[in-house]
């Protein structure tokens, strides 16, 4: 059995990334159909759990995806210095940081994109 792989270095943040998103979308959404595999690196925001709202093709019904497990290590050691120091609070501190971050994430990639 052969299966088509199909990888991706996006580098979100640099080399007009805003404006290749929709690029990306179109290249992904044309070989969802003929690939097995398609393994995305650097393809969200670090904070973001929203993917899916970038990468329109992952609304597919026939994809299923997953984020590598090296994505969360930052996250989890941020978390859990968050639950130590403040556990009353630890659901709204970790909904601003996230907010925060992502926003200051895509704020980053458009100063890159121009």
């Amino acid at each position: 059995m052969k299966l088509s792989i199909l990888t991706w270095n996006i580098n979100f943040m640099h080399d007009h990334w805003l404006e290749r998103v929709e690029s990306i979308n179109s290249t992904l959404e044309k070989h969802i159909n003929n690939t097995d595999i398609i393994a995305l690196q650097e393809a969200t925001l670090p904070f973001s759990n929203g993917i899916d709202d970038i990468y329109k093709f992952l609304k597919c019904k026939k994809i299923n995806y997953t984020t590598g497990p090296e994505f969360f290590f930052e996250k989890d050691f941020i978390y859990k210095k968050i639950k130590d120091a403040c556990p009353k609070y630890e659901k709204i501190i970790k909904n601003v940081f996230e907010y925060l971050m992502d926003k200051f994430l895509f704020f980053c990639g458009y100063i890159f994109s121009h």
